[in-house]
């Protein structure tokens, strides 16, 4: 008898054949992921049987199948990121893990067998299947911290915001004696930040508020002293002080910040606030010596007597 040891192949049946015939080739065998590469007398496949010149010994004869394993192409689609180069990776074998990959504000989850990323390929256990691939990257976008400088200002809460997206524009925060005028990427203040159109980049963010120092209306009431022109400050400067003003009949004291005249202006210490004030001037009123010439009468003493007051 003759028979045919497929090694894995698809089944080959036996024979029975007169001493000394020919043995006919049959039909290849096949098997996934080889290629038949012949019939050999061996099992080490060292004597390859000749068809058109072996013949049948005189005892049982075994044929057996030789395979060469095929090799094939996996690809692999980075889908956004970094490139990654294809293997060439024999049937049944692990294909070898590539390096991760890098993609701006993503961050890698694995290689999939599908464009879809329904089933990933597990690089421990998985084998080259009999024919080419194509594993696709799947990423997870990564989220960053957008924080608020607010110079001075309100309190300003921080924002967890994905790749590429936009920052939701918070309430303006506010500060006493400004006028809050925006928000900027850089701490100099000289690259505006537009909430419509600017995206957040792969990496945390800070935006710095700017401000316009408001200024207020100084309002001199001279009490009946000559008149001070009114001026315009800013927020938390000094007022300018101006000449002192002039009355009949008094001396200029100083100027308050209320019309009591409880709390007096310091030009040096105090500063503008943030709103209009009216500054005071406070007199003291003069007095003067009044004498009596009698004429040949009787002494008058002298005195003396505030001005705009009678004469007792």
């Amino acid at each position: 008898p003759v028979t045919f040891d497929v090694n894995g192949g698809s089944t080959v049946s036996g024979r029975t054949l007169v001493y000394g015939s020919l043995v006919s080739r049959p039909e290849d065998p096949t098997r996934e992921g080889y290629t038949f590469a012949g019939w050999f007398a061996d099992a080490a496949f060292t004597v390859p049987w000749n068809f058109a010149a072996d013949t049948v010994p005189g005892s049982p004869l075994v044929l057996h199948a030789k395979w060469s394993v095929n090799s094939y192409l996996v690809s692999f689609v980075s889908n956004g990121g970094s490139a990654v180069a294809s293997q060439i990776v024999d049937y049944g074998t692990a294909v070898a893990e590539p390096a991760v990959p890098s993609r701006e504000g993503y961050t890698f989850a694995g290689w999939f067998t599908d464009a879809a990323l329904a089933t990933a390929w597990d690089f421990d256990s998985d084998t080259m299947p009999a024919s080419a691939i194509t594993l696709y990257a799947r990423w997870s976008i990564n989220d960053y911290l957008v924080s608020f400088d607010e110079n001075g200002g309100t309190i300003v809460a921080n924002q967890t915001v994905e790749y590429a997206a936009l920052v939701a524009e918070p309430v303006a925060p506010t500060r006493e004696g400004h006028t809050f005028a925006g928000w900027y990427a850089d701490g100099a203040l000289t690259v505006p930040w537009d909430f419509d159109v600017d995206r957040v980049p792969a990496h945390e963010i800070t935006l710095h508020a700017a401000w316009v120092v408001n200024s207020y209306l100084v309002s001199f009431d001279s009490t009946g002293g000559s008149f001070i022109a009114p001026r315009i400050v800013e927020y938390g400067t000094s007022v300018p002080e101006p000449a002192a003003p002039t009355r009949e009949g008094h001396t200029f004291v100083g100027w308050f910040a209320d019309a009591a005249f409880a709390t007096g202006w310091d030009f040096d210490s105090d500063t503008m606030p943030a709103s209009a004030i009216t500054l005071y001037a406070k007199w003291a009123v003069n007095s003067y010596f009044v004498s009596f010439e009698p004429n040949g009468g009787s002494a008058v003493t002298s005195r003396s007597v505030d001005y705009g007051s009678l004469l007792a």
